[in-house]
This record gives structure tokens, sequence and C-alpha cells, in this order.
């Protein structure tokens, strides 16, 4: 399932002719005597795909039958999955709107609609054993009265009969763990992960979604899945297939949309594939990302950092970015955000990232204390309430300055009113000990 090659009603050198005006001229028998046989061999041969009637009346759609189950896999079956390979009404009452089968890379996508005018998406794969056998597969999604659904099958085919294979046999377990290092840590109880067959390469994506789409009774509950969810749908996790082994490896981290990855990436293109809070508040879509990147980029910014503002009309908020150096080998940046309607939010955090996959990865940002802040003479003299309490930090990044920098709230926070810090602290980072160099900021009065 390599190199681009398509194919849509005639097939490739040696099956022309096997479909006819865009269908396929073979009987049943003849398709199952193929000895090497091809992506489409396998989909008409494939007895779980199915026409069901709806009602008692003609009406159909796309089923999918279990084992035990008696069907007419050579007969009606047969003539309705050659009806599937070609654009137009089916056998059924299913429109086909595209049909690709693409032998080279052993892939075949149907979509169209039902009789509903449903939309789905069908999509049959096979993968090789090492014994040259194959375990074909399918994911079929569905667009109805108001929901996504997603399934997918692999299957073990000897002769005619074809057993389901079980996840559990072909995969580990697929989870959000995988993801922490880049996403953090959230609540995923409402997190299931839907598998995508892809066209090239013998690698399977599996895709983040909403698995109770209903609105969940505890708020707080609803709150903390549906934003940790919102932060996971920039990932997808990849497990290639191991031959030899007949099974998927352990997933790994990608980006769910790799199109702006860029292996010498400036502050800017890290901004467009960066997982921020509360972006969807701040209309950060993928185009608004990339406008951004593009303008910054055209104009006299500077590769090390980047600044966004929120258009005022549309509320108050910036997202801004520092290059502070190198991080065991990766570049290393800051990221500041703030936002503010309809509560004031503010995150930062620092990130080493991965140009060769877009992968920001969370870096761990150094503790302080918050005598740092005061003069020695002072420390002694600090008000109890301001060394037992928990205070609010503020972080920011320059353009014309090394590292970050860390200040005490002033303006919102009671004690350090009271008491007024003499310091803000800058953070160097030292890529030769690996370490941040702290700088004390006196801070000016009036």
């Amino acid at each position: 399932m390599r190199n681009r090659f398509f194919l849509a009603l005639v097939l490739a050198a040696g099956s022309a002719g096997l479909f006819g005006q865009g269908r396929d001229a073979r009987t049943y028998d003849q398709v199952a005597m193929t000895t090497n046989k091809t992506v489409a061999d396998l989909f008409l041969l494939c007895p779980r795909i199915i026409r069901a009637g709806r009602g008692g009346g003609t009406d159909s759609e796309i089923a999918f039958s279990k084992e035990g189950d008696k069907v007419d896999a050579a007969g009606k079956g047969f003539q309705f999955r050659k009806s599937l390979l070609a654009t137009g009404k089916s056998e059924g009452n299913v429109v086909v709107t595209s049909a690709l089968v693409d032998l080279k890379n052993a892939y075949i996508q149907i979509d169209g609609t039902d009789d509903s005018d449903h939309g789905f998406s069908l999509v049959f794969v096979y993968f090789d054993r090492a014994d040259g056998s194959h375990i074909p597969a399918l994911t079929y999604d569905y667009w109805g009265l108001g929901m996504h659904t997603s399934r997918h099958r692999f299957f073990d085919v000897h002769g005619s009969t074809w057993k389901e294979i079980s996840d559990e046999q072909l995969f580990s377990p697929i989870t959000e763990k995988p993801l922490i290092p880049f996403a953090g840590t959230g609540d995923a109880s409402n997190t299931e992960w839907m598998l995508v067959l892809p066209q090239y390469g013998t690698t399977v994506r599996f895709s983040p979604a909403r698995a109770n789409t209903a609105p969940l009774a505890d708020s707080n509950k609803e709150e903390n899945t549906s934003s940790y969810l919102a932060v996971l749908s920039h990932f997808a996790l990849e497990c290639a297939w191991d031959t030899a082994r007949a099974r998927f490896k352990d997933p790994v981290p990608a980006l769910a949309d790799k199109s702006d990855v860029r292996p010498k990436a400036t502050a800017a293109d890290v901004f467009t594939v960066l997982p921020l809070p509360f972006e969807s508040d701040m209309g950060l879509d993928t185009g608004a990302r990339r406008a951004a990147r593009d303008e910054w980029k055209s104009g006299a910014g500077v590769s090390s950092f980047f600044y966004w503002r929120m258009d005022i009309e549309k509320g108050n908020g910036y997202v801004a970015l520092r290059n502070l150096g190198q991080y065991h080998g990766l570049p290393l940046f800051a990221v500041v955000a703030e936002f503010g309607a309809p509560d004031h939010s503010y995150a930062f955090f620092l990130v080493a990232y991965h140009a060769d996959s877009g992968l920001a990865e969370t870096v761990a940002t150094p503790e302080v204390d918050i005598r740092e802040f005061y003069k020695a003479a002072r420390q002694a003299k600090m008000p109890k309430a301001l060394t037992d309490g928990d205070h609010q930090l503020q972080h920011g990044v320059d353009s014309d300055k090394e590292g970050f920098m860390i200040a005490l709230d002033e303006a919102h926070d009671q004690e350090v009113m009271d008491y007024e810090p003499d310091y803000a602290l800058r953070f160097i980072w030292d890529g030769a000990s690996s370490t941040f160099v702290r700088n004390e900021e006196p801070l000016k009065r009036e």
C-alpha cells in the first residue's frame, strides 16, 4: 500500500476488461479461483458486506453480516458488492457518488448516500502476512440523524470462510497515554478512538472522538472531558503493521494534520501546530493560525519570536512564543496565552518541538519560591500570609530579550500589593548544562 496510483473504472494492466463500462464482468467462481487476488477481488468476495432492506420494502443500505448469518455471498451479495465499485445507483437504492480502486496500494474507497440521503464512506484494504496470505480490513463511516457512526472490521480468510479478528489480537490498548507528553493529562473517559485506514503505507491511524454524544449529566465532567478532547483532537495515534507477527506495533503519537509541519520551524510555524488552551474561544482555527503565521513571516517579525492578538471587537486575548534554545537537541519554546472573556484565563508552558513530526513535547517549568522575588533583608520580614499562601505568577516573553520572565501578580493579589516585591525573575536556558539560569530583574518603582 505505497506509491500514488489512481484507478477508478479501468483497473490495471492484466486486469483491463474486468470492469466493462465500470462493471466487473466475472462471475463469483471466476473471482474466487483467481490465484493472486487483488484488493478488488477480496472486496467482491467479502461475504460480510451486504445489502440490508428496511421496513419490508425496497429501501436499502450497506450493512455488515455477523458470523453465522445466512447470506447469499455468491449471488445477490456478490452482485451488490460489484455494483458498489461503479458510480451511480447500486443494486439497491444506495447511490455511489465516487468509487476509487487503487490496486497498487491495495485500497478501495466508496462514498455515497443511502436511500435517506445519509452519507457514508466505505474503505477496504488488506495487510500481508509473512506467508503471503492477507488480512482484509474495512472501515465504515455513516452520517445520519445528526450523528457520525464509525465501525471497523478485520478478517482472517481461509477459502470462503471469513472470520473476524478482534482488536485485542491485532493491537495493544489504544488510549491517550502515548499522547500525554504532548497533550498533557486530562479526563478521557468520554473519548473513543476511531480507526482510519490510509491509502498509502502500511500504518493505520486512530483519531479521538466523543464517545457519548449526549451532554453528560455531571456538568463538571462534561466540561473536563470536552476540553481535554479539544486538545486531543490535534493528535492521532499511528500503528505500523508488523508482517512477521501479523499484528500492529504499539501506537505512537502523531499530528492529526501534518500539512503545517516545518523541518526548520520558526516560532510562527510552531504556532500553527501547537495545541492551545481556550483556542476555540479565541477563534484559532487552522485558517486563522496560518493567516497569522504568514502575516508575521512576511513582515518584520523575528524567527525566534511570535506574537498574535485577537481582534479587539471579538475579544481580549493573545498568544506569544519565544525560542529559548536547544533542549536535548530539540528547539525549546516558551508559550504564553491569555484570554479575557467571559473570565480571565491564563496559561504558560514550555514545549520541545519535534521538527520531524510537528509534535510539541511538554517540558517541566522551573519551580520558584516566593522569597526569590524579595531582597535578602526583606525576606525575614515577609508576612506569614504571603509565605504560606498560593499566589498567581505572571509570565512573559519578549522579542528582544532571551528567555522568559516570571513576576508576582501585583495587580490582583492583595498580599503582594501590601508587600511589594523587589524583583521579577528572568530564566535563560543553558543548553550545555540543560538548566535554567535565573537572573534577578529589579522592579522600577515610581
